[in-house]
């Protein structure tokens, strides 16, 4: 995924004009020194004290820590999924992925993203480029379409055993991602559909308000023992661990029928269910 999004973002820049590439390399470099006059002061030094063209790339990819942030990519070369890029993160936490990272470089690149991050803040309301590079939702409907996951993976990659169980669950969330504009039926998702029906399936019960993610560890414990659960997994869950219950509490928030496989999703809502029942019962 990583792989497919740096090309749909290269893609997008290159079509933008010499301005906004201009405005965005100004970013950068107030990002790497933390202040326009220091990133204006490197520039005039580069300038002075270089004065081929090839030693002054030189020097400028070892002020920009160019080979730190290179090898932060490498960590995420060919991973082209969410379940792959979690899976990722945990071999990193556990030890088992060495990123060839020092702390000082980590510590670096930290740096780098919370300057640039400040930066688009504070610029992110200016208008330029009509409606402004910095808008978000204008940079992603630029990229999405560029970047596709095929349903059969998207739904394997959910741990769906058939494609009837799959479009069942998506009517469910109400995303109608069936057919094309043109009416024609779909064989691939976007980046943004892909994204849209991972954080309905299993994502955002991980998420803060803001959107940032939260009990990582729990997240990554889910990975491992499964991103779905059957009827009889649902079962223990129950008071009784009876399937009566479990259909009532089912009934109740309008599962679909015949269905055996059930997203991470679902089961966090069977156990609000459950609890709350049990609340109620208490009183």
């Amino acid at each position: 995924m990583t792989g497919k999004l740096l090309i749909g973002i290269n893609a997008y820049l290159k079509r933008q004009s010499d301005k906004t590439i201009t405005k965005i390399t100004d970013i950068f470099l107030i990002a790497v020194f933390g202040s326009r006059k220091k990133a204006e002061n490197f520039i005039q030094e580069i300038i002075r004290e270089n004065s081929t063209d090839k030693q002054r790339e030189q020097q400028i990819k070892k002020s920009l820590s160019y080979h730190t942030i290179k090898k932060f990519l490498t960590v995420f070369e060919g991973i082209d999924s969410v379940s792959e890029l979690f899976r990722r993160i945990n071999e990193i936490k556990n030890g088992s992925f060495k990123t060839g990272l020092t702390t000082n470089e980590i510590n670096t690149l930290y740096k780098i993203y919370k300057n640039f991050d400040l930066e688009i803040r504070n610029i992110s309301g200016e208008d330029f480029e009509s409606s402004g590079i910095f808008d978000l939702n204008k940079i992603i409907n630029n990229i999405a379409p560029q970047i596709t996951f095929s349903i059969k993976d998207t739904r394997e990659e959910l741990e769906m055993r058939d494609n009837r169980t799959f479009k069942k669950w998506l009517k469910f969330f109400n995303l109608n991602l069936s057919k094309n504009e043109d009416n024609t039926f779909k064989k691939k998702f976007n980046l943004m559909e892909y994204l849209n029906i991972w954080n309905n399936f299993v994502l955002k019960h991980f998420k803060d308000k803001d959107g940032s993610f939260k009990n990582l560890d729990q997240l990554e414990e889910v990975f491992q023992t499964g991103l779905v659960l059957t009827k009889g997994d649902l079962k223990e869950f129950t008071k009784g661990k009876d399937y009566r219950q479990l259909w009532s509490h089912l009934d109740s928030l309008q599962i679909p029928n015949n269905i055996n496989l059930f997203p991470y999703a679902i089961f966090i809502r069977l156990r609000s269910s459950i609890e709350a029942d049990r609340e109620n019962k208490s009183y």
